[in-house]
């Protein structure tokens, strides 16, 4: 995926996950194969392909963020075309790193999210940032422009549905850890972090602000005990796929199963 143009789940999609998902060795993928997140509070239903097509009903899913989530799609593509769902082409990811295109310390790629939306013309949109932006003052700012900007989109379209999409943490481990991991835990660790020992905490004040302002949020919080899942000392961000962040396609389906967007 370029800074400029998306792509939809037409292709080969592995390719499409910027060499970031597919470095990681068969030994870690073998070891993170046997963990399976089970809610306790709900109860998800297991994905399934065909059913995820036909919630979707042929509307247009768009999936705006960095590089992370350039892989979260790819995932979801993937997810559809292996079970063959048959609607991965209606699946895009365009890449904005800030989502309103400004510089805060690391890179800016792509466009201000709202240009996607209204290059692309979407039902859905799936939008997330963090790794990118350094400064929690700057990422404040950043998350309420974001909502006054969806408010905005709301008013002239009332059918788009916005969802917010928490961060992929990061981290180096071995194992499953039984603890969340957040800015004091990760600040141990030496590794190249793209702020992820921030993302945590920032989580918690997203969601609190996309709740307050009847914006639906799809919650990645298991995957904070998932620092052996990535693929390693130099790359402590991205995630090896297949492997845990499969569970969005699973959160995503049962996004649309019961909140009927």
């Amino acid at each position: 995926m370029s800074k400029n143009n998306p792509y939809d789940g037409r292709g080969r999609i592995l390719t499409q996950s910027g060499g970031s998902g597919c470095g990681c060795t068969k030994q870690i993928v073998e070891r993170t194969r046997p963990y399976v997140w089970v809610p306790h509070s709900c109860a998800l239903s297991p994905w399934n392909a065909q059913k995820f097509c036909n919630l979707l009903k042929g509307r247009k899913v768009l999936l705006i963020g960095d590089s992370t989530m350039q892989q979260t799609a790819s995932v979801l593509m993937n997810a559809i075309q292996w079970r063959q769902g048959g609607c991965q082409k209606d699946i895009f990811c365009a890449m904005a790193d800030t989502l309103v295109h400004r510089s805060f310390g690391s890179h800016n790629r792509g466009l201000v999210w709202t240009e996607w939306v209204a290059k692309i013309l979407p039902d859905i949109v799936v939008i997330s940032a963090g790794a990118h932006i350094k400064k929690d003052s700057d990422f404040d700012q950043v998350i309420s422009e974001v909502v006054k900007d969806i408010q905005v989109l709301k008013d002239k379209n009332p059918k788009v549905t916005v969802v917010w999409k928490t961060q992929q943490p990061g981290g180096c481990f071995p194992q499953v850890t039984d603890e969340i991991w957040n800015a004091s835990t990760w600040a141990k660790y030496p590794g190249k972090r793209y702020n992820w020992p921030l993302f945590y905490d920032r989580d918690v004040r997203v969601k609190q602000i996309m709740r307050q302002n009847a914006i639906p949020v799809i919650d990645l919080k298991m995957l904070y005990y998932r620092g052996d899942a990535h693929r390693g000392r130099h790359d402590c961000l991205h995630m090896c796929i297949p492997g845990p962040l499969d569970i969005f396609a699973v959160l995503f389906q049962n996004f649309l199963e019961t909140s009927n967007p």
